[in-house]
């Protein structure tokens, strides 16, 4: 893992390029049900991107290590490094699950996948770092136990919409973002989760003994309910510092003592949540949605009311930047999505992280169009067909689900997090240079001052993405116009192609400075030309945008003088 000389790295990066197909076949991560499915991971060399600062900790497969970028903003990340050497004991299609699942899990109080990567001896899977270190080494009183338990149960309540069950949820699997007081808490670990329909059961016996199900401990047939016990003794030993079981018997017997002398000073509702949760019988468990609705909750007002979210960020206008996102270009899209993973400020996500929380009424972790609705009329929009089909339609164009996507759901299409945070930030990062360098940068992997087709392609299996090949060419068709007649884009280009105004006047010094060579002048040429038919096609949409964004516009600029 040791930091690589640029020229040799660059070498190294060129020829693992050339043979990425090989390499990726030997390690069978091709679906063979499907030949149109490209890598999950890169093949770049990760030591080009990454700095190592310190192991984080060890594990079976592989260990966890601090490590920070090697270009600005130098980002800190953990990157979690499984060793092929150990594929005869973990089969290769369990790291391909955890990397899947990891990627599918879009939440605010989960871990955040960014990248993967593969070589010769191992897999690296790249997340967001956690500063603030693990439930297990703080102490809590009753009304901080309720906020993280809230929050757990928020984001495990959306796992299980998204069909996949957790099996190690433990206090050193549940992170602080940072060390400071209000800091936000992350699940991590899915190695050993698994995706399970409603009715499917589970047989295999895996997580950690002392958070372990008795029906998973004991061999028996499981399901999703197996995560809520686990987050009762999370709960349990949250408030007293105990386990509440220190035997296979105990755990059998599920009976539960309350004698320590702290929970003298906690609330009979907080005891008799945990009652609900740590039962043998997983029939009658209380469900993530029950849990969630439990009068516990009620002690402790944690949430704003809409109302009152949408008088304060009214000048957000949101769904006026919800609707102008559904109609950019994939590609845009796209250059939003690298920022918000990549290179947005915890101090800006957690304002936005707040605000989606809030307007997630039934915490869910997404919305949907019915939810749409509710916040349109909670704000003076009267329902009706034409509101109704507002939401359906931008929601539809929005998630261009795949019919996997829509089989994780019980909608098929709803508004994800990150989703919301594109939306309501996309048309600020398109307007704004700085951003558009971090993109730029991170796209032009080899900093040769050009991005093309490839760099793209390689950029976003550094994501995990599988890319189809029909719809990887239609994104490209997109930017085709502001191409040079080498096919690269060099940043004023990008700017353009994403339609930053700002990087007009920088283009026009560029081809006035004297620039001599041909591509130069082709390029402006181009770029003009290709402004004119995409004003045309601006026109033609111009209709079907009118209802939509005029419906928004109206409502919102009314309710922004009447709070003014």
């Amino acid at each position: 893992m040791g930091c690589a000389k640029s020229v040799e790295v660059k070498k190294s990066i060129a020829s693992q390029r050339r043979i990425s197909n090989t390499r990726i076949k030997q390690l069978d991560w091709y679906d063979k049900d499907d030949k149109n499915e490209t890598t999950i991971a890169s093949i770049e060399n990760i030591d080009y991107f990454y700095e190592i600062i310190k192991p984080l900790g060890k594990g079976t497969y592989g260990c966890v290590y601090h490590a920070k970028q090697k270009r600005e903003p130098q980002r800190e990340v953990a990157i979690k490094v499984i060793s092929l050497n150990n594929i005869d004991k973990l089969p290769l299609q369990y790291v391909k699950r955890e990397v899947q699942i990891s990627k599918i899990l879009d939440h605010p109080n989960i871990i955040k996948f960014i990248e993967t990567y593969i070589d010769k001896k191992n897999i690296y899977i790249v997340m967001e770092y956690c500063s603030g270190g693990s439930l297990l080494e703080w102490t809590f009183k009753e009304g901080d136990v309720l906020d993280v338990m809230k929050k757990l149960f928020y984001a495990v309540n959306y796992m299980h919409s998204r069909n996949v069950i957790h099996r190690d949820l433990k206090l050193e699997n549940i992170l602080f973002e940072s060390e400071s007081q209000n800091s936000d808490i992350k699940i991590i670990d899915f190695g050993l989760a698994k995706k399970v329909g409603d009715d499917d059961r589970r047989h295999t016996m895996v997580g950690s003994v002392a958070y372990m199900a008795p029906e998973v401990m004991f061999n028996k047939s499981y399901n999703k309910s197996c995560d809520v016990w686990s987050l009762g003794i999370i709960m349990y030993r949250l408030i007293c510092g105990q386990l509440p079981f220190k035997s296979q018997q105990q755990i059998h017997d599920a009976k539960l003592y309350f004698d320590n002398p702290i929970w003298k000073t906690i609330s009979k509702e907080g005891k008799d949540l945990i009652r609900r949760m740590i039962v043998y019988n997983p029939k009658i468990r209380i469900t993530i949605q029950d849990a969630l609705k439990h009068k516990w909750f009620s002690l402790r007002n944690t949430t704003l009311k809409l109302t009152q979210v949408i008088k304060k960020s009214h000048n957000l206008k949101l769904l006026d930047r919800l609707s102008h996102y559904n109609y950019l270009n994939q590609f845009k899209k796209e250059v939003i999505s690298i920022f918000i993973k990549n290179f947005l400020s915890k101090k800006k996500e957690l304002h936005m992280r707040n605000l989606f929380r809030t307007l997630d009424e039934e915490q869910k972790g997404y919305m949907t169009q019915e939810d749409l609705q509710d916040i349109m009329e909670k704000v003076g929009i009267q329902a009706n067909e034409q509101t109704k089909s507002f939401c359906n339609n931008f929601l539809r164009q929005l998630t261009n689900n795949s019919k996997e996507e829509q089989q994780q759901f019980q909608h098929a299409d709803i508004l994800q997090y990150s989703d919301f945070l594109s939306a309501c930030l996309g048309q600020d990062i398109l307007q704004d240079k700085e951003c558009l360098i971090e993109v730029f940068n991170y796209i032009d992997a080899d900093q040769n001052g050009y991005i093309n087709e490839d760099d793209i392609k390689t950029a976003l299996q550094r994501e995990g993405r599988q890319l189809f090949e029909i719809k990887f060419m239609d994104l490209v068709s997109e930017i085709d116009f502001y191409f040079d007649h080498n096919r690269r884009l060099n940043f004023d280009r990008f700017c353009q192609c994403v339609g930053c105004t700002k990087s007009i006047i920088q283009l026009n010094k560029l081809t006035n400075s004297g620039e001599s060579d041909s591509e130069s002048s082709q390029s402006v040429k181009s770029k003009v030309a290709s402004d004119e038919q995409l004003d045309k096609h601006k026109v033609q949409n111009q209709n079907l945008e009118q209802v939509d964004e005029q419906l928004v516009k109206k409502v919102f600029n009314e309710k922004s003088e009447r709070n003014e």
